[in-house]
């Protein structure tokens, strides 16, 4: 494997701030007392990061590094990158624990556990209270991350990169907060996340492993307005936003959304974000590739045959399918021959 430009983050990436938008950020509590005790040597570290970045452009023709964010979902601490605690977890990251071995793992760059409020901070870098978003949206909100909120994205796009977004989005479903009107230039993603992606359909209902939905798509009997159905067969489950138009894709009127769409869905998505990888590389401009796994979220039953793991839990051999997903991507990175000038963050 070729030596990349990686940096892997195990739960938060603070992103980058333009100089038209530069505020003092505000710290909690904690971060002054390790400043206190670190400040000398992040300040070392940092001029070492300056000086390897301005090499690579330098070397790449002052093009500025191409960036490929994945964040999986709903990974806890010590899931990927270590292969001490995935022993103990039972499961495997071959791929993702290379990345760690040749970049940087920041253990203490973390957020709240929970969808939305991790993905408001990796794209905002502010804590998720200051933006409202402080809980997972499970269900049709109505809320989202607010226009005059400023993404990483938005940044990168005005400072000449191409970016594209694919996979879970999880920052609301009002037009606003849509990864499009938050600094994509492209996306595909469900407008809803997958508390009704995986688990409201027929199959988690007879999995006997998980409360899903009647098997006639109704509203049961736990339901106060029988009016009112959360059930994917009833949703907008994914759009495609090409050149600034809006189209719907998965689920043809009358389709009944199923265990299977939803794996689908999350193979779909990878293969998209390779395509997105073969597409920007061709660009002149740099791009930033935002690529969000659904899984290993998967609430119901595994359907893995070729990815069994020591504890054969749901969780495990998602992970261990996504970590193979995972090596696609820095696979296809080194065939580009991108590989010098791009970072991957994990």
């Amino acid at each position: 494997m070729k030596q990349y430009s990686i940096v892997l983050f195990v739960l938060f990436f603070s992103c980058l701030a333009a100089p038209g938008w530069a505020e003092d950020i505000i710290h909690d509590a904690e971060y002054y007392i390790i400043e206190a005790q670190n400040g000398e040597r992040w300040a070392a570290d940092d001029k070492q990061i300056d000086a390897r970045l301005a090499e690579l452009q330098k070397a790449n023709g002052g093009k500025p590094p191409n960036i490929v964010y994945i964040l999986l979902d709903d990974v806890g601490f010590g899931e990927i990158g270590m292969p001490d605690l995935e022993v103990i977890r039972g499961y495997a990251t071959p791929n993702i624990d290379a990345l760690a071995r040749e970049g940087l793992s920041l253990q203490r760059m973390y957020t709240e556990p929970s969808c939305t409020p991790t993905r408001v901070a990796m794209m905002t870098g502010r804590h998720p209270i200051r933006t409202g978003l402080i809980d997972a949206k499970a269900t049709p909100a109505g809320e989202g991350l607010a226009a005059e909120e400023v993404t990483v994205a938005e940044v990168l796009r005005d400072s000449g990169y191409n970016t594209s977004h694919v996979g879970k989005w999880h920052l609301g479903d009002i037009n606003e907060s849509w990864a499009h009107n938050q600094g994509f230039m492209h996306a595909e993603y469900p407008i809803h996340q997958q508390g009704q992606l995986a688990i409201m359909h027929i199959d988690a209902e007879t999995s006997d492993i998980i409360r899903g939905v009647d098997p006639d798509g109704a509203a049961n009997t736990f339901t106060l307005d029988h009016f009112f159905v959360v059930n994917p067969s009833h949703m907008v489950t994914g759009v495609e936003i090409r050149d600034g138009e809006v189209y719907e894709v998965d689920l043809k009127p009358g389709e009944k959304w199923t265990q299977k769409k939803y794996r689908e869905m999350n193979e779909r998505y990878q293969r998209s974000a390779l395509d997105q990888l073969q597409k920007l590389a061709k660009e002149d401009e740099p791009f930033y590739l935002n690529y969000w796994p659904l899984f290993p979220l998967n609430f119901i039953r595994s359907d893995i045959k070729e990815f069994k793991t020591l504890n054969g839990g749901t969780m495990a051999e998602t992970i261990a399918e996504v970590d193979g997903w995972v090596g696609n991507i820095v696979a296809e990175v080194d065939k580009l021959g991108i590989a010098d000038n791009t970072i991957i963050i994990v």
